[in-house]
């Protein structure tokens, strides 16, 4: 074999050797980001987050938070929950793009769902699901944003609007707003 051919064949099997395979463009693995987190009311006053902006350099660290939420009313297992993810696409929303509905057990829904952060105020597993009234204060709090049921998504840029409410009741009590990005995981 020409010693030309070899040195390119041997340089082209390290570099692909070396690079670890492709980022997926479309779905896969994935974190997210948040940009915004506030109640779908200008009125309702339940929420007000700081969230830490997304850095280009270090986009795989984990948010920080501060501010507080403020839960008014008790959940547990006889409320519904609901959550509607809208994709940007071409310019405008694409609405419904994904939707969650739980139409009972709702708080056991969200504490599976929910990252570990969250769901500790959900009361443990195996217990009773129950989101006491309180006000969860967020003082330069680090959240990652890991969903385990949901191992792989779309990448994106997304609103979701989650609501929830007792069983039988038309409107929700609590609804809430946020845009977030769904970007590949590295390293995994």
């Amino acid at each position: 074999m020409d010693s030309f051919v070899f040195k390119i064949l041997t340089t082209a099997v390290v570099l692909r050797a070396a690079s670890g395979g492709g980022i997926p463009t479309f779905a896969g693995p994935w974190n997210v980001w948040i940009e915004r987190f506030t109640t779908c009311s200008e009125d309702d006053k339940r929420i007000s987050l700081k969230i830490s902006h997304f850095n280009p350099s270090k986009k795989f660290e984990n948010q920080v938070w501060n501010g507080f939420i403020n839960f008014t009313e008790e959940m547990d297992d006889t409320w519904w929950s609901k959550g509607v993810l809208d994709v940007r696409s071409n310019n405008q929303w694409k609405e419904n793009a994904f939707v969650f509905f739980f139409p009972k057990n709702g708080c056991s829904s969200a504490r599976e769902i929910l990252t570990e952060m969250f769901s500790k105020y959900f009361g443990k597993k195996g217990t009773p699901c129950r989101l006491v009234k309180r006000c969860i204060y967020f003082e330069n709090t680090t959240v990652a944003h890991e969903y385990p049921r949901f191992p792989i998504m779309p990448y994106g840029y997304y609103r979701f609007k989650i609501t929830a409410g007792v069983t039988g009741a038309k409107e929700p009590e609590y609804c809430f707003r946020m845009l977030c990005h769904i970007i590949p995981k590295i390293g995994s």
